[in-house]
Formats: structure tokens, C-alpha cells, sequence
């Protein structure tokens, strides 16, 4: 829809400047049926497209189906720009396209709007409608800002629930769902809507504070209803979702299952025929149900499912020999163990992950990989070896990984395929190749040993996926050799180049340092940035407004965030110097009497530039200070707490760190007296850590 969408915006727009279609006419005009008054012009001779609706029209207005006698297809998406005076909207029968921006028309009460116009990308001035109701001609939409959910209401002639399909995206807060008693096509179980006889699904409130959801099992599947499970989305509170026995994301019944299962398998083996089957099966079931439901914790499956069961909250294919993932929870508690007896054939299996997580790698679970591999080799008549068995694990762990927002790795040493570092990090088994850099990692420094491969998709976390990306600030990556001639840049990472800022380089077929490589780059990052930057404003902006709700804002802010961190800067040549951590070493007491002082030291984790330094900084004079080196003494003086800031700076003083740490003179009254005696007899004291 989103393509159409654009082509017909495109093609109107080249309509309107080139009058490419026959005769353009523009007019203004005032129809019957409320006060509506439109700028229109005419394209491919007849058809009208509404331009502009008059800036100081107020009240309810008729969006007009004809205008002089010609039929009025099209309304531009930006018509009603500036019309905050309007309070209510109906739009004629037989006008195809609404899908406009309404976001200014802040007092609207209401928008009609015929039941086969197109909507999609339509925009309303709130985040959510307060009332949908869904008849056989149209769909009226009501705003009350005091109400923060939906109410959905199916009229008694709605026999098809396909025209509302985008209506239902545009309200993600839905609390009620009401089926008029009339109506014989629709019923409502536990607030779900299904159609009559309870076998297709079409409706979860989004809003419901319910935690779990039991698929009846009478609901099967129909071509009709396919799409509508991805209601469940926005289903922010759902944290178990049980899939009835008769379910099936592909097939119409088990019978058609069965059939196409034999069929594949009586061609390559029930080996084969299952990790496919599997393969197609949880994209599917990622892709319509589970990926937008951030919470959820466990996926159950009646027990008497042909072919589908769950192994520890997790959808997995029946099989009695290997376990096939299909789809992980995103909010399932603890680590990610593929086991033994674990097989991952869905490539989008642990896309909805949130948070972080440790994924660790079995053995034998590969092992399950390189027995499909050679059981798929043995019907082409091929012999795999070792190096080819080597470059399949490889290929398939990387498409899986791909899509798998985890915070580190781990294999054991006996792996014959994969390595981890001490960060996490994962390889091939002989360190030549990066295999995954986790992308939610906490690290903050990373080295690429030497000579090893690099590409972008080894950092790349795609921006459609929904989870919480580490910030790619917090992770520098020092390449010993780097290569810029082909942009072969980890895009996804903030880069130090561990090279000469003279050295010279080609780049896109033109030859300059490094130096003024970082420059050019970094420009055009700059640039890039700068535009994401405006895109989150405006989101902010129509957060604070209410125009989006929180669930969309949050879609919207991390697929945003997921797209700009492909586009981070090359910060600094650190030629291999770096700093971990630093800090200030705990003190051995943090109250200190009148007179008496203690050593603070910093700790660094790391290399320091060279000529860099640590400077003090005091947030009052409760303490005398002094320095030694990179240490600081404080001596007692005046009684209260007071934070100190060692700031680790390069030598042309840029602050690379800081640390703080807080200390208490015990200065009062009878301390000072106590104090003034003690120096008078040498019993005062310095602490040194």
C-alpha cells in the first residue's frame, strides 16, 4: 500500500507541475452539504484533485465527491494544512483517496469517510481516535483528547472486515470492541473479535491490561483473516500468548499441511522437509504476530497441535529429533542457550528480542546444521569437505545473527567452527574473520586483531528491528589496517583509525590522506545526522503533543535510532591508545576529621593518549587541596560534603573522562578546637589508599 501510495503521489505531482495528462483547470468552489470551500484542479481532463481547503473555514465541512459537474478522485495530502478552525470532516462517496495530513485541524471532532477510500499515511491530530464505528459505507472516526483508548464498533452491515484494515493500524490504543446484535458475521469472545462461528480472528484490544491471551481452538486459518493477526503487535501488556490446536499460519487445514509435507519430503527426506518447513513457518508467524509485542514472555501451543509445540516458553517446530526454533519471546527472562538438540531454521527466530541477552552456541546444535548440509549435499549427488562444510556454518550463523540483538557471545573451546574474545565477541575459529559483533554490547573499546575481515553487516542491527540498539558512541573500534579504498567502513561503529593522519589512501577513486578523509566523511555523516536529528524532534514534538501514542513513538524512535547508528563518525586517529574505564580509587574512609587529609587517587583501565593528564576540580572550599602528579591530597577545613572531579584531559586538553567522589569534613564547632590541638601535638593525619 505504502509503494502505491507513493507512486500515486509521485505521478500526481508530476500531473500537477507538467500538465502532462490534457487540460489542468483551477477553480474555486463552494458545494452543498456543509460549508466546503476547495482549491481543485483538474487532471487527465476530468478528474478533480482537491488542492487546498480555505485557511478560514470553521466548523464542520463536506469533503464534495463532484465539483462543476467533475467526479473528485483525489485530495492532496497536505489540502487541510493550517485549518485548526474545522470541527468536523464528511467526505462524499466516490472520492478514492483521503490519505491526508489532518494534524493541524486541532479542534476536529470527527472525520466520515467513505468505506472504500484509500487512508493509508492519513494523519490525525491526536495519537488516538476515541470512537470507530465500521458500517457497509463508511468509517467515522470521533476525537475526545480526554480519552486516551478506542472504541471500536461494528456496525450490523459489515460483512467484510478487509476496508478497515488500515484504520485498525491507525488506532493502536483499543480498550472495547462492540459488535452490533444485528450483525450475523461477527462476535465478540473475552473482548477479541472473531467472525461468527468463532474460526477466524480479526481483533485483539491493543489496550487490554490482560496478560495472556488463549487462541480458542476452533480459530483456523482463512485467506481472509491472515493479515489481521498482526493485531497483536500493539499488545503491549500481553506476556503469554497460547496458539489454539487448529491454528495455522500457512495452510488452511493440517490435512493441507500434511500434503505439502509430503510432498517435500518424499523428494529430499523428512530431514530436509522439516528444517524447511520450519524455515517458512517462523518467518511467518514472526512476521504477522510476534514482532511488535515487546513483552512477551512465553509462547504456548495446545498440546494437541499437529504441528507446532513450545519447549520452554519458546514456538518450536514438532519434531521428535531436533528441536526447531521458530520464534523467541522478546521478553523471555534469561540468557539465549541454543542447546544440543537446538536448531534455528527461521532467520528472524530472536528478532524481537529486548534488552540484553547472552546467546551461547552448543556444539552439537551445529553439528544438527552440518548434517542437514550434507544430507542436502548427498541428493545433488556432492560430497561436502571440510572447508565447504566450514563456509556453510559460517553463512547460515551469519544470516541468523543478522537479525539478533544480543549483548555478547559464547562457545566453548572445543567448537569447531566459532571463537568468542574476552569481550563477547564473535569469529571463525581461527580469529581471520569477524563473524557478529553483538549489537547491544556494553563495550567501550574493542581492537580488531590484526589483518582480520571486516564488513558492515558484522555491526549492522537492521532498522526494522524494534529493540533497544546500544548507543554506538559507547563502542570505539581501532582497526590496524582499514580498508577505505572500496568504503569497506563498519558503518554501525564509531571508528578510531589506528594510522598516520598523513598517510596517504585512495578513496572513491581519489587520492587523499587520512586526515582528510576523516574530514570528508565526517562531513557528510554530519549532514546525515543532522537530518535524523530533525526527524526525532518532530517526533518528540508530536509525542508531547499527543498526536502519537507511546507504543508508536517508541516503534518510530528506535527505528530512527536503528537507521542513524549506519551512519556514525570517525572520531579520532587513537593510534591504539584508548580508555576503558576511569575513575577515582574508593577512599579508605569518607569522613575526615578538622585537620587531618587523604591521598585520592585515579584508576585508568586502558592506554592514555601521550601528554595527556588529570586535572581536579572542587565543588566548594570545605577542603584545602593540594596535587602530586595525578593524585590529589584534601586536608579537612570546613564542615560539609563535598564532590571532587578528576577529568582525565589529551594533551591539548580535551576531556577524554571523569570520575567524582564525595567526602565529608567533620569540621564543626568542637572538631576545629579538637583539630587545633592535635597539629599542636603532630597527631594529625593523612590517609593515602
Amino acid at each position: 500500500m505504502k509503494k502505491l501510495n507513493k507512486a500515486i503521489s509521485l505521478l500526481l505531482a508530476v500531473v500537477l507541475v507538467f500538465g502532462s495528462f490534457g487540460m489542468t483547470l483551477t477553480a474555486f468552489a463552494t458545494e452543498s452539504g456543509g460549508n466546503s470551500c476547495f482549491d481543485y484542479t483538474l487532471i487527465y481532463g476530468s478528474e478533480g484533485l482537491i488542492t487546498e481547503c480555505d485557511k478560514s473555514v470553521s466548523g464542520e465541512v463536506t469533503v464534495p465527491a463532484v465539483i462543476d459537474g467533475n467526479p473528485v478522485y483525489y485530495v492532496d495530502e497536505y489540502a487541510f494544512l493550517e485549518c485548526t478552525e474545522i470541527t468536523g470532516i464528511t467526505v462524499e462517496k466516490g472520492v478514492q483517496y483521503f490519505d491526508v495530513d489532518l494534524s493541524d485541524c486541532n479542534k476536529l471532532t470527527y472525520v466520515s469517510i467513505p468505506t472504500d477510500a484509500y487512508v493509508w499515511g492519513i494523519k490525525f491530530p491526536f495519537a488516538n481516535c476515541s470512537e470507530i464505528t465500521l458500517s457497509a459505507e463508511n468509517v467515522v472516526l470521533k476525537f475526545d483528547r480526554s480519552k486516551k483508548t478506542t472504541t471500536v464498533n461494528i456496525g450490523a452491515d459489515v460483512v467484510d472486515f478487509s476496508p478497515f484494515e488500515d484504520y485498525m493500524f491507525m488506532c493502536t490504543e483499543i480498550d472495547k470492541i462492540n459488535v452490533d446484535s444485528a450483525n450475523k458475521n461477527f462476535t465478540v469472545v473475552d473482548g477479541v473479535l472473531y467472525n461468527a462461528d468463532v474460526t477466524a480472528f480479526y481483533l485483539y484490544p491493543t489496550a487490554s491490561t490482560k496478560k495472556s491471551y488463549v487462541m480458542p481452538d476452533t480459530v483456523g486459518y482463512t485467506y481472509e483473516n491472515a493479515s489481521y493477526l498482526s493485531f497483536l503487535f500493539f499488545a503491549k501488556n500481553l506476556e503469554s500468548i497460547t496458539i489454539g490446536k487448529n491454528f495455522n499460519i500457512l495452510y488452511e487445514t493440517a490435512e493441507a499441511y500434511d500434503q505439502s509435507y509430503a510432498e517435500i519430503a518424499s523428494g529430499v527426506g523428512e530431514k530436509i522437509a522439516n528444517f524447511y518447513m520450519a524455515a517458512i513457518l517462523g518467518q511467518s508467524l514472526m512476521d504477522e504476530i510476534f514482532l511488535y509485542t515487546p513483552n512477551l514472555k512465553e509462547i504456548k501451543v495446545s498440546p494437541d497441535h499437529k504441528f507446532l509445540t513450545s519447549k520452554d516458553g519458546v514456538l518450536c517446530l514438532k519434531d521428535a529429533n531436533i528441536n526447531y526454533i521458530l520464534v523467541y519471546p522478546g521478553s523471555k527472562d534469561g540468557d539465549v542457550v541454543l542447546n544440543d538438540n537446538d536448531m534455528v531454521a527461521n532467520t528472524f527466530a530472536f528478532t524481537a528480542l529486548q534488552g540484553a541477552h547472552k546467546l551461547s552456541i552448543s556444539d552439537k546444535c551445529i553439528n544438527n546444521l552440518v548434517d542437514i548440509a550434507k544430507a542436502t549435499a548427498d541428493i545433488s549427488g556432492e560430497t561436502l569437505g571440510e572447508e565447504a562444510i566450514e563456509e556453510v556454518v559460517i553463512d547460515y550463523f551469519e544470516d541468523i545473527l543478522l537479525y539478533t540483538p544480543v549483548s555478547e557471545f559464547y562457545v566453548s573451546p572445543t567448537n569447531p567452527y566459532f571463537s568468542v574474545d574476552e569481550k563477547g565477541v564473535l569469529y571463525n575459529k581461527d580469529k581471520t574473520d569477524l563473524i557478529k559483533f553483538p549489537p547491544v554490547s556494553n563495550v567501550k573499546y574493542w581492537e580488531v586483531p590484526e589483518g582480520i575481515s571486516v564488513e558492515m553487516t558484522d555491526f549492522v542491527c537492521v532498522d526494522y528491528i524494534l529493540t533497544k540498539v546500544s548507543s554506538p558512541e559507547n563502542t570505539r573500534v581501532h582497526m590496524s589496517k582499514l580498508d577505505v579504498e572500496n568504503g569497506n567502513i563498519p558503518a554501525c561503529a564509531v571508528v578510531c583509525l589506528g594510522a598516520s593522519e598523513n598517510d596517504v589512501i585512495s578513496y572513491g577513486g581519489v587520492s587523499m590522506t587520512y586526515g582528510e578523509f576523516v574530514a570528508t566523511y565526517n562531513e557528510e555523516i554530519k549532514t546525515q545526522r543532522a537530518s535524523y536529528a530533525e526527524e526525532k524532534a518532530m517526533l518528540d514534538k508530536e509525542y508531547e503533543q499527543g498526536k502519537i501514542t507511546e507504543i508508536e513513538y517508541k516503534i518510530l524512535c528506535n527505528e530512527l535510532h536503528a537507521e542513524a547508528s549506519m551512519y556514525m563518525p570517525i572520531i579520532e586517529f587513537c593510534n591504539g591508545s584508548h580508555v576503558d574505564t576511569f575513575s577515582i580509587q574508593q577512599p579508605s574512609r569518607t569522613e575526615i576529621r578538622n585537620r587531618d587529609g587523604i591521598v585520592l587517587h585515579t584508576s585508568l583501565e586502558g592506554t592514555a593518549p601521550k601528554g595527556s593528564y588529570v586535572k581536579w576540580e572542587a565543588e566548594n572550599d570545605n577542603f584545602e587541596v593540594g596535587t602530586k602528579g595525578d593524585d590529589l591530597l584534601v586536608v579537612a577545613k570546613n564542615k560539609g560534603w563535598t564532590k571532587f572531579t578528576a577529568i582525565l584531559c589529551a594533551e591539548d586538553g580535551t576531556e577524554l573522562a571523569r570520575a567524582e567522589v564525595e567526602l565529608y569534613s567533620k569540621s564543626g564547632f568542637f572538631d576545629k578546637i579538637g583539630g587545633f590541638f592535635r597539629s599542636l601535638f603532630g597527631a594529625t593525619k593523612v590517609y593515602d589508599n
